[in-house]
C-alpha cells in the first residue's frame, strides 16, 4: 500500500470519516501528478475517471489531504 494511502485512511479513521472510491480516486490522480495544479485542474482529471464526482467533492477531499 502507498504511504500516502496508508495516511489518508489512518486520518479517516481517527476522525471517524469514510475512505470513499471518490476520495481515493481523487488522491490517486494528486499523487501522480508532477506538477502544481488547482482544484479546478484536479477536477477535469478525476471526472475523466469518474464523471459522478464533483467539483465539491474535489475540494473538500483537498481540505481533507491538508490535514493529514
Amino acid at each position: 500500500m502507498k504511504p500516502e494511502r496508508r495516511i489518508l485512511q489512518d486520518y479517516l479513521a481517527r476522525n471517524q470519516l469514510k475512505y470513499t472510491k471518490q476520495r481515493q480516486i481523487i488522491l490517486n490522480a494528486f499523487v501522480n501528478t508532477e506538477d502544481h495544479v488547482s482544484a479546478e485542474e484536479l477536477f477535469k482529471m478525476v471526472i475523466k475517471i469518474e464523471p459522478s464526482i464533483g467539483l465539491a467533492t474535489v475540494y473538500r477531499t483537498l481540505a481533507v489531504l491538508c490535514h493529514c
